[in-house]
């Protein structure tokens, strides 16, 4: 009977899951929701301490925040504290640090679900912001794992069937006797390999967690992941060991050990999800756990419906237990429902949230499904069970179509608990990006270029190599990236080998893009039959700084950049209208006089272009300036110049106008 009916469920099962196992990465659950330093932000002095706070409470012992300097040195942090007030904020102390740029590394664990984010951002001391703002400050992300889905599926398979095959032998063993030998024994069997797939799920589960966080089992001892283990394992044990009870010995007090540790694994695993991190988790875990029930008495009660009705007579005997069993279903589905809205609504926020995000369509999907199952037992509710015994056949073939149906609902569920809410997400900072697209000299391939966040830094670059002429698959085995950066010739070149993803795609986390400014990266492609190399531009993202326009008739307008300290660079374009202009720059300390600057780079171009860089003349320490050609319009300078004390740079962006 269970073949007969899994050949319904399990293609569908398979067909889904194989399309979540190559979704992409998304959100973790412990997002970087602020900072102190602020990210992108520059401070006077070295400061004590690094403080984070997340979207949820990580657990320290399995979390890590560290710092490098612009050069990638490792700076030594002190052990990670936690606040007593706020859970989700993480300090870590830090010695006395230079002027300079740093990059904050932080990994953690969630204290509420186990789930692994990472993510940098960086921030300056005595020196001008390192162009990282805190609404760029890259939040973390994890994978869809298929083996955490499969984990889940079959855990939440297990559980869900558990309560509807409990349900349906009290109903038919123990207060009416309604089941002869043969049917309620294939009952006990159907109890048994639900609990047995509900503590293997639960293994497969435990296992990926403790897997993708990169900890073995005794490192867990005593952590939030480790409660999560220990309490996981003895609920789901004790409902196997309730099932082998029922499974030899048929009777009350096994089937009642199986129900109460069934039903204290839902609340479990509804403590250590997303409800438990929800604004108020009390009710949030409440109405999710009414959501398990409600969905375990109606699919599992109809598996387990349709099990015993195999082994069963087709009498009136059955017709009335499936009469009862359509009344529990009415009421369970209205409960999935109403349940399943109010969670949808506090975790997706937004009507835009729905549509726009991972989450929101896997809860589309979800609730079309929910429809069609709905659809299918009303049909069974108000034709083939009215029928009595005549109506049992066809309620079968409809409940087996019912059954794959849930079985893939109960698989996007699966995907759900490893996606953020929309809700959480919204807190976070949201990671940006900046691309660079080319192709190499003989028009063989094309690559496609994707740096987040896009700064000065720690960055991912995502490389997607496509043939030329067709657009599709280039068959690249190996993509390396080298890096350049020619305003500076000083600055040692690098390189970096990505990795091949599943997606076809090439990827890896590097430094190379150490300071800020324009880069020369050239991707250098092997295929089974070349090996090809692809020039790009990449410029980092800045910061807009504090700007004061001084503009008076006659004269060339004077564009004020604020840097830390008190410190400013004055800008102007002369003539700046349209032809042939020389960009000026000036530095000044707090007092208004000129710091003796003696060496600079300049840059000017459109916004979001790679600017080619200029050849600056020095009028005098802390004077520069360029010759450029323009068009009208408006532009984007950037003058980096060298601190006199030799502890970092001075960094200036200013938007400056072209105008007849």
């Amino acid at each position: 009977m269970l073949i007969r009916w899994g050949r319904f469920a399990l293609p569908a099962v398979f067909v889904a899951w194989a399309l979540l196992a190559a979704a992409g990465p998304v959100l973790g659950h412990a997002l970087l929701r602020s900072s102190d330093p602020q990210a992108g932000s520059s401070v006077a002095s070295s400061p004590a301490r690094v403080t984070i706070t997340f979207t949820e409470a990580p657990d320290l012992r399995l979390s890590t925040i560290s710092l490098v300097d612009s050069t990638g040195t490792a700076i030594q942090t002190g052990p990670l504290t936690g606040s007593p007030i706020d859970l989700t904020s993480v300090n870590a102390t830090l010695p006395t640090l230079a002027n300079g740029v740093y990059t904050v590394t932080w990994r953690t664990v969630s204290s509420v679900d186990g789930h692994l984010a990472t993510g940098s951002f960086a921030f300056g001391v005595g020196v001008a912001p390192p162009t990282q703002p805190a609404s760029a400050s890259a939040s973390g992300s994890s994978q869809l794992s298929a083996l955490g889905i499969a984990g889940r599926w079959l855990t939440y398979a297990g559980l869900l069937v558990l309560v509807g095959a409990a349900w349906l032998l009290w109903r038919t063993t123990i207060r009416s006797k309604a089941a002869g030998e043969r049917d309620a024994r294939a009952l006990r069997t159907l109890l048994l390999i639900a609990a047995a797939a509900a503590a293997a799920g639960t293994l497969v589960v435990l296992f990926d967690q403790l897997s993708t966080a990169g900890v073995g089992l005794t490192d867990v001892v005593g952590t939030s992941l480790g409660n999560a283990v220990a309490l996981r394992g003895v609920t789901v044990s004790m409902a196997l060991v309730g099932a082998l009870v029922v499974r030899w010995r048929a009777g009350p007090i096994g089937l009642l050990i199986a129900t109460v540790d069934v039903l204290a694994a839902m609340v479990v695993d509804v403590a250590f999800s997303h409800a438990g991190a929800g604004s108020q988790p009390l009710l949030d875990s409440g109405v999710q756990w009414l959501h398990l029930v409600a969905a375990g008495a109606w699919v599992g009660g109809l598996t387990a419906l349709l099990v015993w009705l195999h082994y069963r007579a087709l009498d009136e005997s059955a017709a009335d237990v499936a009469r009862r069993f359509s009344l529990l279903a009415t009421v369970a589905i209205t409960l999935v429902v109403i349940t399943g809205v109010i969670r949808a609504i506090e975790e997706i926020g937004t009507f835009d949230a729905l549509f726009g995000t991972l989450f929101g369509w896997l809860i589309i999907g979800k609730g079309a499904l929910l429809i069609v199952l709905g659809s299918l037992g009303a049909l069974n509710h108000f034709r083939h069970v009215p029928r009595g015994a005549s109506g049992l056949g066809p309620l079968r073939k409809v409940g087996r179509v019912e059954v794959g149906v849930a079985a893939v609902i109960v698989l996007l569920t699966s995907a759900l608990v490893n996606v953020a809410p929309p809700a959480e997400t919204a807190t976070a900072s949201t990671p940006q990006q900046v691309t660079a697209n080319g192709s190499d000299f003989g028009t063989t391939v094309r690559v496609a270029l994707t740096v987040t966040p896009g700064m000065a830094g720690i960055n991912t670059f995502v490389a997607d190599v496509r043939d030329y002429n067709s657009g599709g698959s280039a068959g690249a085995t190996a993509v390396t990236l080298r890096f350049a950066l020619p305003a500076q010739p000083q600055v040692a070149s690098s390189r970096l080998d990505l990795t091949e993803q599943p997606d076809d795609s090439f990827s890896a986390t590097g430094t190379n893009l150490s300071i800020d400014g324009s880069w020369r990266v050239t991707a250098v492609v092997t295929t089974v039959s070349n090996i090809v190399e692809v020039p790009l531009e990449v410029t980092t993202r800045i910061i807009r700084q504090q700007v004061d326009v001084n503009r008076q008739p006659g004269l060339p307008t004077i564009y004020i950049v604020h840097l830390d300290a008190g410190g400013t660079v004055q800008l102007y374009l002369d003539p700046g209208t349209p032809g042939p202009n020389e960009l000026h720059a000036t530095f000044f300390d707090s007092e208004g006089n000129e710091l003796p600057v003696t060496s600079a780079t300049m840059s000017i171009g459109p916004e979001g272009q790679a600017a080619p860089p200029l050849t600056p003349r020095i009028l005098e320490p802390g004077h520069f300036v360029s010759d450029t050609n323009l068009q009208w319009g408006t532009y984007l300078a950037t003058v980096i110049g060298t601190s006199p004390s030799g502890s970092g740079s001075l960094v200036a962006h200013a938007d400056m106008d072209v105008s007849q």
